[in-house]
């Protein structure tokens, strides 16, 4: 287009333009991995839920009890900063990676069944083995 039309078009005019007219912004990717959107794993979940819509004893509304998790880290960053112009994004953050906690909760058409708090349980430390105090006296023996 440029050559055909003799334009020149920056990339602030680009990201400008996506922003403010199409609703398009810059964000952090999420990485998925090649193997979860295959055709193959997609006709699959496809006749997973072909079948249980023609199962006439599942019934959503009856019969059925949802169960999920949700893992959360209670030091949890952020991935980006502002920062003026020219200068880098810095925060302070603490080293160590903190506590994981896991919420299972399960509902069902009447409301909640149950909700949990997982908290993973402390390492114990490893036992030291005890020195014995007899081999002062077997090396004095053997003298």
């Amino acid at each position: 287009l440029r050559e055909k039309f003799e334009l020149s078009v920056s990339l602030a005019a680009i990201h400008n333009h996506l922003v403010g007219h199409c609703t398009v912004t810059v964000k952090k990717l999420e990485k998925l991995p090649v193997a979860r959107i295959t055709p193959r794993l997609i006709n699959i979940r496809r006749q997973v839920v072909e079948d249980w819509e023609k199962d006439p004893e599942m019934d959503f509304m009856k019969n059925c009890i949802f169960i999920d998790e949700a893992g959360f880290n209670l030091h949890l960053r952020r991935n980006f900063g502002r920062s003026k112009i020219g200068t880098p994004a810095k925060a302070v953050i603490p080293t160590n990676r903190g506590i994981s906690i896991t919420i299972f909760g399960a509902i069902y058409h009447g409301g909640i069944l149950d909700l949990t708090l997982r908290r993973p349980q402390p390492v114990s430390q490893p036992k030291k083995r005890k020195r014995k105090n007899d081999t002062m006296h077997e090396k004095k023996k053997f003298i």
